[in-house]
């Protein structure tokens, strides 16, 4: 999973690696609770939709490179 996107019980439910019957338990468990799956949904679809914008992404990219153009600048 993409640990960025994922908070474990406010976007999604975080299982152990190689542990089947942990993530069945969590798939049950989200079967059985219609309304925590959906909150769970919401909540994960703000937050990609807050990290991954892509005006946001652009932003971030661009003030990369105006701190590189800046120390290229002191070393001219």
């Amino acid at each position: 999973g993409n640990r960025e996107a994922l908070l474990h019980n406010k976007t999604g439910l975080l299982v152990k690696s190689r542990n089947p019957h942990m993530l069945a338990e969590a798939v049950i468990y989200l079967a059985k609770d219609p309304h925590k799956r959906q909150k769970l949904i919401d909540a994960g679809k703000e937050r990609v939709n807050k990290l991954f914008d892509i005006k946001n992404t652009v932003r971030q990219i661009e003030e990369v490179y105006e701190r590189i153009a800046v120390k290229c600048q002191r070393y001219q």
